[in-house]
């Protein structure tokens, strides 16, 4: 019975020496695997924090180059309606000459006909053959 208790108790110390050497082995692999973890968890985060601000940045970089845009866009539109408003001033101005031209012409595109006219009567009148209406001797 000694025998046999000695031998239930070595089994025992062998049986518990066995589990001691597994806890530490199981205690050593949840150790590296919360390291590993942690160290994912870590490299993640700062590949997701480093992903956002460079979408960030894009965001912020395309928008500038869209206010950008719609500065020079306003600006070109600014530029043409001016540009339209100096034309139409242009256009007004050349009319109101034209205009005051054919006026001071008038009186005399008249004075210029009466006298044509005056000149065939009195070709008639003399017996001369009438000119040509675009003769230049009138």
């Amino acid at each position: 019975t000694v025998t046999s208790l000695q031998s239930a108790l070595s089994t025992a110390h062998r049986r518990l020496a066995a589990l001691e050497t597994q806890s530490r082995e199981h205690e050593k692999l949840q150790t590296l695997y919360e390291s590993t973890l942690a160290e994912a968890t870590d490299r993640i985060r700062q590949y997701c924090f480093e992903q956002q601000n460079h979408i960030i940045a894009l965001h912020q970089h395309y928008d500038d180059l869209i206010r950008q845009s719609r500065e020079e866009t306003l600006e070109a539109h600014i530029t043409h309606q001016r540009w339209q408003e100096s034309l139409s001033r242009l256009s007004g101005q050349l009319r109101e000459a034209f205009k005051s031209r054919e006026q001071e012409r008038r009186p005399w595109v008249g004075k210029l006909r009466a006298m044509r006219e005056e000149n065939k009567v009195l070709r008639r009148m003399a017996g001369w053959e009438p000119l040509p209406p675009d003769s230049e001797e009138e």
